[in-house]
């Protein structure tokens, strides 16, 4: 059952200002100069702000690392000839910013490279920069229902951040996880934002994904989450945003629901229209749903796979195990 939420107070909303009070904040907003194009904005927030490298970016965002460094020198070389403006948080501009936001601690939460799982340092920063956005939004603000689902998905997918992860580091999947470390308090958190973002008059992909995400964090197990209710959301997201990421968490949760057949189809489909070769997720949730078929052969060639593309050391380990059989 779904945890009582509490109506506690949220951050106090005051009137946008020309500058932000937060100085991060602020600089993400400085990087949203006229003549700059949506995707440009948001690489130099990446990059300034929230200091991903190049390959960072270039990983989070499936392109080539050469592609991301000419891009951000052309970038770059406008802004030095332009004076910079004070901003102002305009619908356009608050798309930007959330995706931005959103994107950095997706970085946190699922680095594809080095030492570590997760980089709890980025994810918190994350997450504490979309409260500040949101304390920065007046109550009559159409964005306000969208900065508290950021919010929400945020604070729900922060309360796994611990139980990602075994003492010697290795990844541990949502389905083998220990929820008795999930953070509560955080949970409780996205409850409330996600019930103040259903308010919104207009919602928006991050509604959804923070829908989906609560399930989640409130189903006390793999058996007893609302698949239906999540493949359905799924498949009204993927018609809003199609990245191969979502695709393939859509495509999983019907594995978990008993489609395993039909799963492994879409995931073909999915590889036929994509390039995603050297994206190791994909392997390893094919080697998930052939598991799931009963072909333990063709999983692990899938696992073999995900071992020859670059990913994080802790993902390494994590299908070594598997590779195993522990």
């Amino acid at each position: 059952q779904r945890p009582e939420i509490q109506p506690t107070d949220l951050p106090s909303a005051m009137s946008i200002h020309e500058k932000s009070v937060d100085p991060e904040l602020n600089l993400l907003l400085l990087c949203c100069q006229n003549g700059v194009s949506s995707i440009d904005q948001q690489l130099l927030m990446l990059n300034l702000v929230i200091g991903l490298t190049h390959k960072e970016i270039a990983n989070l965002t499936l392109s080539k690392t050469d592609s991301i460094s000419q891009r951000l020198s052309r970038v770059k070389k406008r802004l030095r000839s332009t004076k910079p403006l004070e901003i102002s948080i305009n619908p356009m501009l608050f798309s930007t910013v959330t995706e931005t936001i959103y994107c950095s601690f997706s970085i946190g939460y699922f680095p594809r490279q080095g030492e570590g799982l997760v980089r709890v340092d980025v994810a918190t920063e994350a997450l504490r920069l979309a409260e500040a956005l949101l304390a920065e939004i007046g109550s009559a603000d159409n964005n306000k229902g969208m900065a508290h689902a950021l919010c929400a998905l945020l604070s729900f997918q922060s309360s796994r951040l611990n139980a990602r992860q075994r003492h010697d580091g290795t990844a541990v999947l949502l389905k083998d996880q220990d929820r008795s470390c999930w953070d509560g308090d955080l949970i409780r958190r996205g409850n409330l934002h996600l019930m103040y973002a259903r308010k919104s008059p207009q919602p928006s992909a991050l509604h959804i994904e923070a829908a989906i995400a609560g399930i989640h964090a409130n189903s006390p197990s793999v058996s007893e989450t609302d698949w239906p209710s999540i493949i359905a959301l799924y498949d009204a997201l993927v018609l809003i945003k199609p990245s191969p990421g979502i695709q393939l968490s859509g495509i999983l949760a019907r594995a978990y629901h008993h489609q395993p057949e039909a799963a492994l189809q879409k995931l073909e489909d999915l590889e036929t229209e994509s390039d995603l070769r050297t994206y190791s997720p994909i392997h390893i949730a094919r080697a998930e749903i052939l598991g799931l078929l009963g072909e333990k052969e063709a999983a692990q060639e899938a696992l073999e796979k995900a071992l020859s593309v670059e990913s994080s050391v802790p993902i390494y380990q994590l299908v070594e195990r598997r590779l195993q059989g522990s």
